[in-house]
């Protein structure tokens, strides 16, 4: 593919800028492969600062592939728990076991990187670039961003023929000498400047940028509409006893398997009644009138108002191993959805 004639300028005008403005991240400190993976699958659709403490406790107890590779699923979630879509953390165990049980380290040819369980294409580019110097271009939706804006690309990058110039793009626009520096530039641009709301003044390209010349930053890329989000009522029972909580763990085939969480269900409108009719199934409770806790929560399309009201256990726990009462500090260490964290902070636990 034909790139602009300045594209060694375009080149030596990113590095140099990503130079004088890359973030000091723990990532970018002892690169291998494994460090690499895990902070790539770490930031799939979460905030940088958001994940720098969670990924330093994480290779804090994991260290490497074999040390992942031996841990329970629960052990992972546990690290996990607040950092949200656990799918990923999953794959991540996965792919560790996968590769332990071949003694090997992250493959370096593509094809054996993609067999990887929970690697993807971007995945894949990310770790082969960055941890072994191979060419690959790296396309994630900052570097989507970049480009549709960079070229005027005003196809659907997600999809088509708009995904297939994007990936064209990039892979023209690759250092191939230094392709693990120049994806980690093109992410760093995409986060810091040409960001969803643009600081084009800023940016080393400017000059050369055809949204920017043609007024077209809020238009591109041309994203599919995002689906209508959906609100939800969601009640919580505040069951202690003696300093403890009751926890139940959540089911194999549902959404957060596996999780710990405070009992409660879905309801129409805040309202004690619903909630003891709710759980009736599952536990008798005999809420307080009114709720004592509210918090907000977000799952991908989802906007839940949660609400947690005290109340009295009537009758006994069902019996087995996913229920349990533990004090707060002990329900903060364990593998807990992002509403019982919440819940949990409000009471007085630990984050």
């Amino acid at each position: 593919m034909s790139l602009p004639a300045d594209a060694e300028a375009l080149r030596s005008g990113l590095l140099a800028w990503f130079e004088r403005a890359r973030r000091e991240l723990p990532w970018r400190e002892r690169r291998t492969p494994y460090r690499v993976w895990v902070s790539e699958v770490m930031l799939q659709q979460t905030r940088v600062e958001v994940v720098v403490p969670y990924y330093q406790r994480f290779l804090a107890r994991f260290p490497d592939i074999a040390a992942l590779a031996a841990a329970s699923e629960e052990q992972v979630l546990e690290l996990w728990s607040g950092l949200g879509y656990y799918r990923r953390a999953r794959n991540l165990l996965k792919g560790a076991r996968f590769l332990a049980g071949r003694g090997a380290d992250f493959p370096t040819a593509w094809k054996e990187a993609l067999a990887v369980p929970g690697i993807g294409e971007y995945t894949a580019a990310a770790i082969l670039s960055l941890a072994h110097g191979l060419p690959h271009a790296a396309v994630d939706g900052n570097i989507v961003r970049v480009l549709a804006r960079l070229f005027g690309v005003k196809a659907d990058p997600t999809k088509g023929p708009g995904k297939r110039r994007i990936r064209e793009l990039a892979a023209a626009l690759l250092d191939r000498e230094q392709p693990g520096r120049w994806n980690e530039a093109m992410m760093e641009l995409g986060a810091l400047v040409c960001s969803k709301r643009p600081h084009c003044l800023l940016c080393p390209w400017r000059g050369s940028c055809v949204a920017a010349r043609t007024g077209q930053q809020a238009l591109l890329p041309a994203l599919p509409a995002r689906r209508a989000r959906v609100d939800v009522i969601h009640g919580v029972a505040v069951i202690q006893r003696a300093g403890r909580l009751l926890l139940r763990r959540r089911g194999s085939n549902v959404r957060l398997a596996r999780m710990w969480e405070l009992p409660g269900c879905d309801l129409v409108a805040p309202v004690a009644g619903e909630l003891r009719t709710g759980l009736a199934g599952v536990l008798a409770v005999a809420p307080a009138t009114e709720p004592r806790w509210r918090c907000r929560h977000g799952i991908t399309h989802h906007r839940i108002e949660v609400y947690g009201f005290d109340c009295q256990l009537q009758g006994e726990v069902p019996v087995g191993k996913d229920w349990r009462w533990e004090t707060r500090e002990v329900a903060g260490g364990l593998a807990l959805t992002g509403i019982a964290r919440k819940l949990l902070r409000l009471l007085g636990g630990r984050p």
